[in-house]
């Protein structure tokens, strides 16, 4: 779902400049790409392009045989990078959890 034009006119100023320096270091991404993976041929996002849906082409995404060209370490990097993911994630739910437990029996002991 795109964001039209009137929708960007209601965003705060301060949303519409983080998507405009997000959409830069995505146009930036996109040139580093184009050097190191040659095997993707692909447009760069114009500017009406709505950032969050700008495909990464990140090797996960790729079909098989042209994820088989791509370098073994940008692979590694990518898994890497969701091992990451999964564990920020899962420690914020912890957090959550653990919060909720507590709140929960503050609450039966204060009853």
């Amino acid at each position: 779902m795109a964001i039209t034009q009137h929708d960007l006119e209601s965003l705060p100023a301060s949303v519409i400049k983080q998507r405009t320096v997000f959409h830069r270091q995505v146009i930036k991404f996109r040139e580093l790409q184009w050097i190191y993976q040659l095997e993707l041929n692909f447009v760069s996002p114009s500017p009406d392009e709505d950032v969050v849906e700008i495909s990464l082409a990140l090797p996960s995404s790729l079909p098989c045989d042209v994820r088989s060209k791509c370098s073994p370490k940008l692979v590694v990097m990518e898994k890497e990078l969701c091992l990451g993911q999964c564990h920020d994630t899962l420690s914020s739910l912890r957090l959550h959890l653990h919060s909720r437990s507590r709140l929960l029996k503050d609450k039966y002991v204060n009853v």
